[in-house]
């Protein structure tokens, strides 16, 4: 008698060399998304404002309104107890500002942590103040 060999279908495996690629492809693209991330997460942590900033004064300049030749200085309040800031602010004859914005650590009066200088136009107070209009 004779034994024949019979063919066997192969059993349904990945080679070596498959699982080896599909690991590095797998781990190539896990590293890539990990580093978009950390880089994501160090962007924002970059934004993230940990002390006041001179523009904060300019802002409420510009939306209040409230504006006068001279100094004036201030706290931020409860936000940022710890700080203060300080305006100087000079009028032109063409209702042009300019105001000069400095931000310190309380009782401190080097140099300021923040600082801005801002160009106004603000004809309307140029007017009042030299009364041309009631």
């Amino acid at each position: 008698m004779r034994l024949r060999a019979q063919k066997h279908p192969a059993p349904a495996a990945f080679t070596l060399m498959e699982v080896m690629i599909a690991l590095a492809i797998f781990f190539t693209v896990a590293f890539v998304i990990l580093g978009v991330v950390s880089q994501g997460l160090s962007t924002a942590r970059a934004l993230r404002t940990t002390r006041p900033d001179a523009s904060i004064i300019a802002a409420d300049l510009w939306i209040t309104n409230k504006l006068e030749e001279g100094s004036e200085s201030g706290n931020f309040g409860k936000i940022y107890p710890d700080h203060e800031w300080w305006y100087d602010a000079m009028a032109d004859t063409n209702g042009m500002w300019h105001v000069d914005i400095e931000v310190y650590r309380r009782g401190s009066r080097g140099a300021p942590e923040s600082s801005l200088s801002i160009e106004m136009f603000r004809p309307q107070w140029q007017t009042k103040k030299l009364g041309l209009q009631p």
